[in-house]
């Protein structure tokens, strides 16, 4: 007994320093010395839940902050005090898959799982991470366990939808690896699932088989902008310009280069590019929204 409460008073001293997790084991110490020792597990329990609700805190700031790395490593401490929670594992699933570290996510998710098995969430996040490695049958095979435990979930259901035709266009790149177009369906799909990045990858695939096809270039652009990567969408659009079998119409791309430098405010050469559009078909609609902009320049007095 004497030798239990020296663990504690220890402990009591460690946590006055402000060194929680020592403390802890001190109190573990004693409790595993005298398993009656009420005050020692009591201790236990209140710091673990403090450390705990710190750590997730602070992974909430972190996350509220974009720091995703720094989120990831605040979890991670919590679910070292509080292994059994699913929702903490779940978080840190959700953030790898952020970062792109698809294991780690696969991981996390599953150990989510076997503390909540019947939890829909963590099924339609788990289908989403095998959405993104591209293994189309494990998804759809957790969609549809999702929909197990929430049949009428609308979201799983587009999921599941969605990935199914993924799945579908997929097998037809396999018997037709010299089709374009497929490679836009699947990146078409992938923005469907608001998974850009899954999209871009799928267009630098297409342009490594098809160097010089403008589309591609131009859907590169257009992916780029509207994650506002400008100076990448800018680059893209010319680089479709350059191409010599060209299906888009010039005007469409200097319209759209223009956009990018307008998101710039760089004026001077976002008219630049809207003169050269109505220069090159003053009658086309994409010269009819250059004129638009140009007069609305011009009220607003830019540059």
């Amino acid at each position: 007994m004497d030798e239990a409460r020296k663990h504690y008073k220890l402990g009591n001293s460690l946590r006055s320093e402000g060194k929680d997790v020592l403390a802890i084991k001190e109190y573990e110490k004693a409790l595993a010395i005298d398993p009656s020792f009420w005050m020692a597990k009591k201790s236990i329990e209140f710091l673990k839940q403090y450390i705990e609700k710190k750590h997730i805190s602070f992974g909430s700031l972190y996350e509220s902050e974009e720091k995703l790395k720094e989120a990831i490593q605040e979890y991670k401490k919590a679910s070292e005090i509080n292994p059994n929670s699913w929702r903490i594992w779940k978080k840190l699933g959700s953030l790898y898959k952020d970062v792109n570290q698809l294991e780690k996510a696969l991981q996390s998710i599953k150990k989510a799982i076997k503390l909540s098995p019947t939890t829909s969430s963590l099924y339609l996040l788990l289908g989403n991470i095998y959405d993104l490695q591209e293994h189309y049958i494990e998804a759809i095979s957790s969609y549809e366990t999702a929909l197990r435990f929430s049949p009428q979930n609308k979201e799983i259901l587009r999921q599941k939808k969605i990935t199914q035709k993924l799945h579908d266009v997929a097998t037809k790149l396999t018997l037709s690896p010299k089709s374009t177009s497929i490679y836009i369906d699947i990146a078409t799909l992938f923005l469907e699932k608001n998974m850009p990045e899954m999209s871009l990858n799928i267009m630098k695939k297409a342009i490594k088989k098809f160097p010089y096809n403008q589309e591609i270039y131009f859907i590169l652009g257009n992916l780029y902008y509207n994650l506002s990567k400008f100076k990448m969408a800018d680059r893209f659009y010319n680089k479709s310009l350059q191409c010599r079998a060209t299906t888009i119409p010039s005007e469409e791309i200097h319209y759209n280069i223009a956009l990018t430098f307008a998101a710039q405010e760089k004026w001077k050469e976002a008219i630049k590019e809207w003169e050269q559009c109505m220069k090159l078909a003053g009658r086309s609609r994409a010269a009819l929204r250059a004129k638009a902009n140009l007069e609305l320049l011009s009220k607003k007095k830019y540059p």
